[in-house]
C-alpha cells in the first residue's frame, strides 16, 4: 500500500521510466512541430548554421552571372511575344517560361539564403546578396504560381482586348482604348458621348475582371508572408528600402495639396462657364469624363477650355507634327537625338529592329507603351501604339529614358540592373520631357514657329505644364493608397468599389458621371491593376523629376544655385549640355548597386525626396491662381456630391458573364484548385487549420497526462 502513494517521481521501476519517457517526447513533439509547420521556409535559417564564406559567396554569384542571361532572355522573348501578339499559344508559351524562370530563381535562392551575408566584408558582395534574399513571386508553390501568372494574364488580356460599340452607330463595336477612345476624350466636349464612353470602357474592362483581382490579392498576401513581409502592402514598398516611405509621401502630398486645390478651383470654373451649372456643380467635385482623359488622371486635353489668355499664340505642337507628315520612327529619332545631345548612348541597331513603333493592323497586342531590356546588353526595345501628336512624341522621351536608363547601368551584375527604385526609373525620361516641352526646345527642332517671352505666355505655359504635372499627383497617390488598404484589409472585397470613389473624391475631388455599385470594378479599367503594377513609382518620380532637374540645370549653367536669381527653372532646356549628360549618366550608371539616397545625392546633392524644387517651378503659377480664384469667388476645395457616387449593393456572380470568352485571351486557373472565395482566404485557411492542430495537441496532452496517472497510481499498470 505504501508503494501506491509514494511519490511519481521515486521509485519508479525501469518501465515506468521508459514509458513516461515516450509521453514526454510525444508532448514535446506535439509542442514543437506546429512552430516548425508555421515557419516554413525559415526553418533551414533556425537550424542550419550559415556559411561565411565569402570566396565561396563570390563564386556562387560567378555562376549565377553566367546562367542567369539565358534563362532571362527567354524568360523576355515569351513574354515580348506575348504582348505583342496575344494568341493563345503565345500565351501558354509565357505562362510555361515564367514557370520556369522561377524555378531557376528558387535554385538560386537555395543557395544564397545558406550564407550569413550580413557579416560579409565586400558591400557590394552583401548588397548582391541582400537583393536576391527576397524571392517575390517565385517563392510560390507551382500550383499558385501558375495560378498567378493565368490569373494576370487574364486581366492583361480583358484590358488589352476590349472593344466598344461606336456611340452615334451601335453596330459598329471596334473601337479600342489606343487610339480610338483616348482621341475621342481628347476631342470631345459632348458630356453624353463622354458619358458613354466612360461608362462602357469600365463595363468592358474593370467590371469583368473583378473575381480575378480577389484571386490576385489572396495569392499575392500569400507571396508576402512568404518572402517575411506582414504584407503585399509592405511587400510592394519594399524597394524604397525606407521604413518612414508612406509618411514621407504623405508630408510631400501635404507639400503639394494646397497648389492642387487652387489648380481644381480654377479648372472646375472654366468648365462650369462652358458646360453650365447643371453638368458641373459650384463647390462640388468635377465630374471624371470631363476632364479630356480617360481616367482624369492628366487634364491637358482641356487646356483649350482653360486657357488664362486665349489671345496669346497657342503652342500647337500635334499640328505642326502632322503638317511636316512625321512618322512614328521620325519621333523616336526626335527623342533619341536628345539624348545624343547630352553626350549619353545613341539607340544601338537592335533597338530600330526590334521594336514595335506603331500598332499593327493584323493582330491583337497590348498597346499600354513600355521599354524592354532583353537581357542580353544587346536587345533595348520599346513598344508603342505611336499616335502623331504631342503627347506620344513625350511618351516615346519617357520610354527612351527609360532604354538610356538600361543601356548605362548594362555591364552590372544582373541584380543591379535596375532603377536606384522605381521612381528613379519614371523619372528620367519625365526628366527630359520638361526640357522637350518648353517653347524654346520646341521652337529649336522645328516643332513650333514662334516663342513669346512675356508674363501672359508664361502663365498659358505653366497652367499647361500643371495639367499633366500637378493634376496628375492626387491620382498617382490614391491608386496605391486604395491597393494598400486592400493588402491590408482595411478594404474588405465588398467594398472594392465605393472604397476607391471614397478616396477619389477625398483626394482628387473628382466624382463619376454615372453612380457605381459594387457590381463594378472600376480600378480595373487602368492598365496598372490589370498588369498588377505599382503605381505609387510615378508620384515618386514627378517629385523626383523636379530635383533633378534643377540640379542639371545648374550644371548646365541654364540657371543660377540661388533662387530667385537668373533664369527661372520653368526656361531651361539642358538640350546640348554635356555637363549636365555626365551627372546624369553618372547616376544611371550606378543601377541599384548602392542605396537609392546614394544615387540621389550624385546627381542633387541631397539625400530626400522634397517638392521644393516642384513648387520653386510653378511658383508664378501658384500666385495666378490664387489671385484668379479670388477674383471670381470661386471656392477652394470641394464639398460631398449631392448624390452619393457609389452604393453598396448584394453583389451578383460575374463570372458567368465571361463564360463566352476566348480562352487565349482569359484563361482559367487550374482546374484541380477551387477558386479561393475571398483574398482574405489564405489567412483563414492558415487559421483553421492552426486551430484545428491546437485541439488535438490539447486532446493529445491530455491524454497522454491521463496514461501517466494510470502508470503512477495503478498497481497492476506497474
Amino acid at each position: 500500500m505504501e508503494n501506491n502513494f509514494k511519490s511519481p517521481f521515486l521509485g519508479r521501476t525501469k518501465t515506468n521510466c521508459g514509458l513516461y519517457s515516450f509521453c514526454i517526447i510525444i508532448v514535446f513533439i506535439i509542442l514543437i512541430l506546429p512552430i516548425n509547420q508555421v515557419s516554413g521556409l525559415e526553418e533551414n535559417d533556425n537550424t542550419e548554421v550559415l556559411s561565411r564564406d565569402e570566396e565561396s559567396a563570390r563564386k556562387l554569384l560567378d555562376k549565377l552571372e553566367q546562367e542567369v542571361h539565358a534563362e532571362c532572355q527567354n524568360r523576355a522573348m515569351k513574354e515580348w511575344l506575348y504582348a505583342t501578339n496575344l494568341t493563345s499559344e503565345n500565351r501558354k508559351a509565357a505562362a510555361e517560361s515564367a514557370v520556369s524562370y522561377s524555378r531557376f530563381w528558387r535554385t538560386t535562392w537555395d543557395s544564397i539564403r545558406k550564407y550569413d551575408w550580413r557579416s560579409f566584408n565586400d558591400p557590394i558582395i552583401q548588397r548582391q546578396f541582400k537583393l536576391l534574399s527576397v524571392l517575390g513571386m517565385s517563392i510560390l508553390p507551382e500550383d499558385k504560381l501558375r495560378k498567378y501568372n493565368a490569373v494576370k494574364q487574364a486581366m492583361e488580356g480583358t484590358y488589352s482586348v476590349a472593344k466598344i460599340c461606336s456611340y452615334s452607330d451601335r453596330s459598329r463595336c471596334n473601337l479600342t482604348l489606343e487610339p480610338e477612345l483616348s482621341e475621342i476624350f481628347k476631342q470631345s466636349h459632348d458630356p453624353e458621348e463622354l458619358k458613354y464612353y466612360w461608362t462602357q470602357w469600365r463595363d468592358l474592362s474593370g467590371k469583368k475582371m473583378r473575381n480575378n483581382f480577389t484571386d490576385m490579392v489572396a495569392i499575392m498576401d500569400l507571396a508576402a508572408k512568404m518572402n517575411n513581409f506582414s504584407d503585399a502592402a509592405e511587400y510592394d514598398v519594399r524597394a524604397y528600402n525606407t521604413p518612414t516611405f508612406r509618411d514621407d509621401i504623405e508630408k510631400i502630398w501635404q507639400q503639394m495639396k494646397p497648389f492642387y486645390e487652387q489648380l481644381h478651383a480654377y479648372v472646375r470654373h472654366k468648365l462650369r462657364k462652358f458646360y453650365g451649372d447643371q453638368i458641373v456643380p459650384q463647390k462640388r467635385p468635377i465630374p471624371a469624363h470631363l476632364l479630356g482623359n480617360m481616367w482624369a488622371q492628366t487634364w491637358e486635353n482641356v487646356y483649350d477650355l482653360v486657357i488664362p489668355y486665349p489671345n496669346k499664340s497657342a503652342i500647337d505642337v500635334t499640328t505642326k507634327m502632322v503638317e511636316k507628315k512625321l512618322t512614328a520612327h521620325d519621333l523616336a529619332k526626335t527623342a533619341e537625338d536628345f539624348f545624343i545631345s547630352l553626350d549619353l548612348s545613341p539607340m544601338p541597331p537592335e533597338f530600330w529592329n526590334g521594336s514595335i513603333l506603331e500598332k499593327p493592323i493584323d493582330r491583337d497586342i497590348i498597346c499600354h507603351a513600355s521599354a524592354w531590356d532583353m537581357c542580353n546588353r544587346r536587345d533595348f526595345w520599346i513598344k508603342q501604339c505611336t499616335q502623331i501628336n504631342e503627347e506620344d512624341l513625350i511618351t516615346l522621351h519617357h520610354e527612351m529614358g527609360h532604354i538610356q536608363y538600361q543601356i548605362q547601368y548594362k555591364e552590372l551584375p544582373k541584380v543591379f540592373r535596375d532603377g536606384a527604385n522605381p521612381g528613379f526609373h519614371e523619372a528620367i525620361g519625365d526628366l527630359i520631357s520638361i526640357s522637350v516641352q518648353t517653347p524654346q526646345h520646341l521652337h529649336a527642332i522645328g516643332l513650333l514657329e514662334t516663342v513669346e517671352h512675356d508674363y501672359e505666355a508664361d502663365i498659358n505655359y505653366l497652367l499647361r505644364t500643371a495639367l499633366t504635372k500637378i493634376a496628375f499627383l492626387p491620382y498617382g497617390y490614391l491608386m496605391d493608397l486604395w491597393r494598400w488598404d486592400v493588402y491590408k484589409g482595411k478594404t474588405s472585397s465588398d467594398d472594392l468599389n465605393c472604397n476607391w470613389w471614397k478616396l477619389r473624391e477625398k483626394y482628387q475631388g473628382v466624382n463619376p458621371p454615372v453612380q457605381r455599385s459594387e457590381e463594378d470594378f472600376d480600378p480595373g479599367s487602368k492598365f496598372h491593376v490589370a498588369s498588377n503594377v505599382a503605381y505609387i513609382r510615378y508620384f515618386v518620380s514627378m517629385i523626383l523629376q523636379f530635383q533633378f532637374h534643377e540640379s542639371l540645370c545648374i550644371a548646365a549653367g541654364e540657371m543660377s544655385p540661388v533662387y530667385g536669381q537668373g533664369k527661372p527653372l520653368y526656361k531651361c532646356d539642358i538640350y546640348k549640355s554635356k555637363a549636365a549628360g555626365e551627372k546624369l549618366g553618372a547616376m544611371l550608371r550606378m543601377g541599384a548597386s548602392r542605396p537609392w539616397e546614394d544615387a540621389m545625392e550624385v546627381i542633387t546633392g541631397q539625400r530626400t525626396m522634397d517638392a521644393k524644387a516642384m513648387l520653386d517651378y510653378f511658383d508664378p503659377l501658384m500666385k495666378w491662381l490664387a489671385n484668379e480664384n479670388r477674383k471670381n469667388g470661386e471656392y477652394v476645395g470641394w464639398l460631398p456630391p449631392d448624390e452619393v457616387s457609389c452604393v453598396k449593393t448584394d453583389r451578383v456572380n460575374i463570372a458567368g458573364a465571361m463564360s463566352d470568352l476566348t480562352e487565349a485571351t482569359f484563361p482559367s486557373p487550374p482546374t484541380t484548385e477551387p477558386p479561393q472565395p475571398s483574398y482574405s482566404s489564405t489567412t483563414n485557411v492558415l487559421n483553421a487549420s492552426t486551430l484545428l492542430y491546437g485541439n488535438f495537441n490539447i486532446i493529445s496532452i491530455l491524454l497522454c497526462s491521463a496514461m501517466l496517472y494510470l502508470f503512477i497510481s495503478t498497481p497492476v499498470l506497474r
